[in-house]
């Protein structure tokens, strides 16, 4: 998955479109950093790193990912709402919806839209300054990691602002028809 253009726009447009009420709990997102080996964890409070029972558990409202090197700093804040609970949630998704209105790529369209009129759950991600600071940062694989976990887990699909949607494999779900295509070039 391509990093998102960092603006102060659509900082806010980092989001997981969840078609599963159920919210993921903190236990999969911390094996999935750990696996990949990255320094990093998650917290629910100022400070400290997320208890067993905490990862064990479905409720929270908020995750800091804390990157841990050279000193521990918080890189981005991951949020969860219910779809018509509060605005955010369907401001997101609306926001969503209507870049896709005019994409020259009518299956991905007719894919994403169908996607979004299921969506029950919205997790949005605050990109935080360590990282829309510096393009180059090491975290930015930790929440193409997380995001793409949280996609797994919840039958989502990533929206990266723009038109800008992913599976949970990280591959695009529009394309632009005028745009090569890297597959099938020689």
């Amino acid at each position: 998955m391509s990093k998102p253009e960092v603006t102060q726009k659509n900082e806010a447009a980092l989001c997981i479109f969840s078609r599963s009420k159920d919210i993921l709990p903190l236990k999969f997102l911390q094996e999935a950093l750990m696996e990949m080996g990255y320094p990093a964890s998650l917290s629910i409070n100022a400070a400290g790193d997320c208890t067993d029972e905490e990862l064990e558990s479905t409720d929270w409202d908020a995750v800091f990912l804390r990157w841990k090197e050279p000193e521990l700093h918080d890189i981005c804040l991951l949020e969860w709402d219910n779809l018509g609970d509060l605005e955010p949630a369907n401001d997101a998704r609306a926001a969503a919806a209507l870049v896709t209105i005019e994409h020259p790529d009518e299956a991905g369209r007719w894919i994403v839209q169908g996607h979004l009129a299921d969506t029950k759950v919205v997790y949005s991600c605050s990109l935080m300054p360590p990282l829309v600071d510096d393009e180059d940062h090491p975290g930015w694989e930790a929440l193409d990691c997380i995001l793409r976990e949280v996609a797994a887990n919840t039958d989502g699909i990533i929206y990266g602002g723009e038109d800008l949607f992913f599976d949970e494999e990280g591959d695009p779900l529009l394309q632009d028809p005028n745009e090569p295509d890297d597959d099938k070039q020689a």
